[in-house]
C-alpha cells in the first residue's frame, strides 16, 4: 500500500492518477491532490511519496506547510526543471528523485518515439522494498495520453513500489 500526495493542478492530477491506476495495481493505494488551498489542512499527514509537478506559491505559509509535509515523506519526486530550493531547507529524511529531460535529473527521458521512451536512471536510489534501483537505460511504453512527464512519474513510482 502506498500513500501518495501529488502537487499539481486538478486536471494533471486526474491524468496522473488515471495513468497510475492503469499501469499499476493500486487498488489499496491512496492518492491525494495537494494544492496551495489544501496544504494547510493536510500538513500533519504522513505521505510515503510526494510528487511535485509544479511549485507552490512562494509565501511563508506554504513554505512552512511544504517543509512539514516533506520532512515526513519517504520519497520526493520532483520535476527537475523547477527550482524547489526555497522549499527544501532543513533536514530531510526523504530521498529526492528528480525527473525530466535534463540529463542532471535522477531519471530522465533520453529518447522518445511515438510509442516508447528510453529512460535513463542516472543515480541509484532505494526502492520501497529495500532493494536499490540500479542505474541504466530502460524502455518504457508511452501512456495513452502520450505525455512524457506523466510517463516518467509512472515509471518512477513503478520502480519504487513494484520494482518494474
Amino acid at each position: 500500500m502506498a500513500f501518495i500526495g501529488i502537487i499539481s493542478d486538478h486536471k494533471e492530477f486526474e491524468q496522473i492518477k488515471h495513468n497510475l491506476a492503469k499501469a499499476l495495481n493500486i487498488d489499496d493505494w491512496t492518492i491525494i491532490l495537494i494544492h496551495d488551498h489544501s496544504i494547510a489542512n493536510i500538513n500533519h499527514i504522513k505521505f510515503d511519496t510526494i510528487v511535485a509537478t509544479k511549485a507552490l506559491p512562494r509565501n511563508n505559509e506554504c513554505r512552512q506547510y511544504w517543509q512539514e509535509i516533506c520532512s515526513q515523506a519517504r520519497y520526493l519526486i520532483l520535476d527537475g526543471n523547477i527550482d524547489f530550493s526555497d522549499f527544501l531547507v532543513g533536514s530531510l529524511e526523504a530521498k529526492i528523485i528528480t525527473y525530466g529531460f535534463n540529463p542532471k535529473s535522477t531519471v530522465f527521458a533520453s529518447s522518445i518515439t511515438e510509442e516508447n521512451m528510453l529512460i535513463d536512471v542516472q543515480r541509484s536510489f532505494p526502492a520501497a522494498n529495500g532493494k536499490w534501483v540500479e542505474t541504466g537505460e530502460r524502455e518504457f511504453s508511452l501512456l495513452e495520453n502520450k505525455k512524457p512527464y506523466d510517463g516518467l512519474i509512472v515509471f518512477i513510482v513503478s520502480l519504487l513500489y513494484q520494482g518494474l
